[in-house]
């Protein structure tokens, strides 16, 4: 039965990368694209792939159809994007922790429609139980660049953990490609606390522990500041507080 299937998931595998050589450029051009009867036929397949992988329960071909899955999820209407994003949610539900990676990286690279999945895996038992795994979540999570995400992922600045704060800042810097209006409101939140923290870390009396945060927070406070403006002559909270007052703000495009 096994090998029955293999040969129809080989088969039907061959087939979507044949489609998909007539689409894949102009998937490519644009990160909107119209659906188009050849476009959701490519989905359809790269689920129905998926289907027989996940009931045959092979792994290696899963993670392949996972990945067709998500080259193709622009191309399909609501109806067919919520299909995938279903059966690509369903491989969380795995322990094997390879396997939960995978499916990130998957979802990580369909659409906003994704956020949902990842918020709701922050909060599930294996992002409570591993710390790594947690932040791997808030990455790929940064990496659809939802605009509406925004906002989740800054409160992850108040997070107890320095790991999963860290891990918010730098999924901020995902979104060096978003429009404008929302880079700078990245950029206005994450100095609001860069500059306090900074200015409380350089304080003669400042405690070790502020100082250790401090320490550890800079260089990710540092690398998304750079990634979402293109500015790279700034050196601390107080000189990119500097540029943002005097000259981000007021620009129209960075």
């Amino acid at each position: 039965m096994q090998v029955m299937i293999h040969k129809f998931l080989v088969a039907t595998l061959a087939l979507i990368l044949t489609l998909a050589g007539s689409v894949d450029a102009q998937q490519k051009k644009t990160t909107k694209v119209k659906p188009t009867k050849e476009s959701k036929q490519l989905l359809t397949e790269a689920i129905d792939a998926l289907k027989a992988a996940q009931k045959e329960d092979l792994e290696l071909e899963t993670k392949r159809c996972m990945t067709l899955v998500s080259s193709h999820f622009e191309g399909g209407d609501k109806a067919l994007k919520a299909k995938a994003l279903k059966l690509l949610a369903k491989q969380l539900k795995k322990r094997d922790i390879e396997m939960k990676q995978a499916v990130l990286k998957a979802l990580s690279e369909t659409g906003p429609e994704a956020s949902k999945i990842f918020i709701a895996e922050v909060k599930k038992p294996t992002a409570k139980k591993s710390l790594s795994y947690k932040c791997e979540v808030i990455a790929a999570l940064g990496r659809l660049r939802d605009p509406k995400s925004i906002d989740y992922l800054l409160k992850f600045l108040h997070n107890k953990d320095i790991a999963v704060t860290v891990a918010g800042i730098e999924a901020l810097a995902s979104y060096k490609e978003s429009e404008t209006p929302h880079r700078k409101e990245i950029v206005k939140e994450l100095l609001k606390f860069y500059g306090p923290l900074e200015g409380a870390a350089r304080m003669p009396t400042a405690k070790t522990e502020i100082v250790r945060k401090y320490n550890k927070l800079r260089s990710s406070f540092e690398g998304t500041l750079r990634a979402v403006t293109g500015k790279v002559d700034a050196k601390n909270a107080a000189a990119w507080n500097r540029w943002f007052r005097k000259v981000g703000k007021k620009l129209k495009e960075w």
